[in-house]
């Protein structure tokens, strides 16, 4: 997928193979672009030798300079989180830049020589601005497996290196397919049975069960109607345990207690109203409980029977230990091209090389990739917006207050982002908020909030990360694009599968040669293909809320 993309957009740049090599700084970042894309097969496989970096630590002591580097971008701090994902992402980008400047210094002779490939590829990615744009590879680098010295896949997100102030990855985590058409699973624990206040089918922890679903104990009903004494009550499963089963009746308005004494009788805890017996395996995992009542319970009230059953006599002639199980959910995944053409002519091209030393296919290159990583990121969130869940509690009124600063009304904005988890945990069972996306006067009004730190974001462009609260755990995506007084809230969800909108990227650019034609102009198309897709497993993941009474 990505040497595709680098080799045809090398005809693009070719004119930058005869151009001096560049300073040392900027060949650092050549050597570690070089390394992700992998291009031409220069640096596809890197020498085990003595001084091979095996961690990100010992990236960080071999090469200060990458702390340098990389500190305040998310890359360092991450490497000493207590987020796991993100220590692994480190920890393997860390690395792997480390081992590509190590090589990259004993090649350095190739890229001195103009006539080899080495040289010929540095000048290409140089000239497509990869050197500006390395900081955004760590979060875009996906892995499939716990080794993260030696990853089975390692995917960067191309139109993610050319526009690092994209959000997309903010809000899920960027699924690569290897065809046009595929299908992204997610696996679920269900449960098998309807029992503890659950019902079977359902997924786990989306609502709560009484505590005894993972239990031996048990609990029937037997409707009573004022008139009989006698009852006679199956208890499945079974063998019941001895000394384990109580029963509960109401009598006149007052409740009586009973227990079983180990030797099959049952005795009142107070008085002799409930007498009886129970045969606590009758031969076919059940007990048989028989019951007397020296006065008939009360209409419309229920013998509550409680009992312990003896899991280790299961002969599995039938179900005694409740179960779950795991289901495979899926959603077809159908990639579409999003192309986008760039013209320039001659004189544009000849006025601005007289100008300086600049391209104007570059430039138009540039502006085509922000475009499409600009269209992206809105897509996602408006697919956010379109299955969002509302709840006027969640709604913000602005108003000021006679005698009351805004700065301390805005302050409380911070405790709907409280009520938003609280919705989350409840419809789903799970999660929490981790994203914000923000309509002007949300974004001006979350920036009262306690624990409000700002993003330094240099001339942003569409939507891009404002800033985040709670100590960076929910992070805050301003859209000027949105409604002013909307706000959205969501929960990135527990991996790849369980996004709220699933994003698959199959090419992630495309890119072809540009060609001059008789009319004097210069063409060159550029796509991205891709798929989004509404998870319809997730939607309580989503919540949307508006602010009132607003006043700049």
């Amino acid at each position: 997928m990505i040497n595709r993309s680098v080799n045809r957009n090398r005809s693009a740049l070719n004119e930058a193979a005869s151009k001096p090599a560049q300073p040392a700084a900027k060949k650092d970042y050549i050597s570690e672009s070089l390394n992700k894309i992998q291009e031409s097969g220069v640096y596809s496989v890197i020498q085990s030798t003595d001084d091979y970096v095996r961690s990100g630590e010992q990236a960080l002591r071999k090469y200060p300079v990458l702390a340098e580097r990389y500190r305040g971008l998310g890359l360092v701090e991450s490497l000493y989180s207590n987020n796991t994902k993100e220590v692994s992402k480190a920890d393997f980008t860390l690395t792997q830049m480390a081992n590509v400047m190590s090589q990259s210094t004993r090649d350095a002779h190739k890229f001195a020589n103009a006539s080899t490939p080495e040289f010929k590829t540095m000048q290409s990615i140089k000239e497509a601005h990869f050197d500006k744009t390395c900081n955004a590879l760590v979060e875009s680098v996906n892995t499939t497996t716990s080794n993260v010295l030696s990853p089975a896949q390692a995917i960067v997100d191309m139109v993610g290196i050319f526009t690092p102030q994209s959000v997309i990855h903010h809000m899920c985590d960027p699924i690569s397919v290897p065809r046009m058409t595929d299908i992204v699973y997610r696996l679920m624990p269900k449960y098998s049975e309807s029992a503890a206040g659950v019902v079977a089918g359902e997924t786990l922890f989306q609502r709560p069960t009484n505590g005894t679903y993972a239990s031996v104990y048990r609990e029937t009903l037997a409707p009573a109607n004022g008139v009989a004494t006698t009852y006679a009550i199956t208890l499945q499963p079974g063998p019941a345990t001895p000394n384990t089963v109580v029963i509960t009746a109401t009598i006149g308005g007052v409740e009586y207690v009973a227990t079983d004494n180990g030797f099959g009788n049952i005795v009142s805890q107070i008085g002799n109203q409930i007498t009886g017996t129970i045969v606590y395996d009758n031969g076919s995992n059940q007990g048989a409980l028989n019951l007397t009542f020296a006065t008939a319970p009360d209409n419309l009230t229920n013998i509550v029977v409680n009992w312990n059953y003896d899991y280790e006599a299961d002969d599995f002639t039938n179900t005694l230990i409740r179960s779950i199980y795991i289901e495979v959910d899926n959603v077809n995944i159908k990639a579409t091209a999003h192309p986008l053409r760039i013209t320039v002519s001659a004189q544009a091209e000849f006025e601005l090389k007289s100008l300086a030393d600049y391209s104007m296919i570059s430039a138009a290159q540039e502006a085509a990739l922000g475009l499409i990583s600009n269209e992206r990121d809105i897509r996602y969130i408006n697919l956010l917006r379109r299955m969002a869940l509302t709840d006027t509690n969640l709604n913000f009124n602005a108003t000021p207050q006679i005698y009351y600063p805004v700065s301390g009304l805005f302050a409380t904005f911070e405790t709907k982002v409280n009520y938003a988890r609280s919705l989350i945990q409840v419809y789903m069972g799970r999660g929490t908020v981790t994203t914000i996306i923000a309509g002007s006067q949300t974004a001006d009004i979350v920036m009262y909030c306690p624990t409000f730190q700002a993003v330094a974001t240099e001339a942003p462009i569409g939507p891009y990360l404002f800033g985040t609260l709670q100590d960076g755990a929910v992070k805050i995506i301003k859209n000027p694009y949105m409604p002013v007084n909307e706000f959205v809230m969501t929960f990135i969800g527990y991996g790849a599968g369980d996004n709220p909108v699933l994003y698959a990227s199959w090419l992630d650019l495309y890119v072809t040669p540009d060609i001059q034609m008789f009319d004097m102009n210069s063409y060159q198309s550029l796509a991205s293909f891709y798929d989004m897709v509404i998870n319809p497993f997730v939607t309580g993941y989503v919540w949307k809320g508006f602010i009132s009474g607003y006043v700049a």
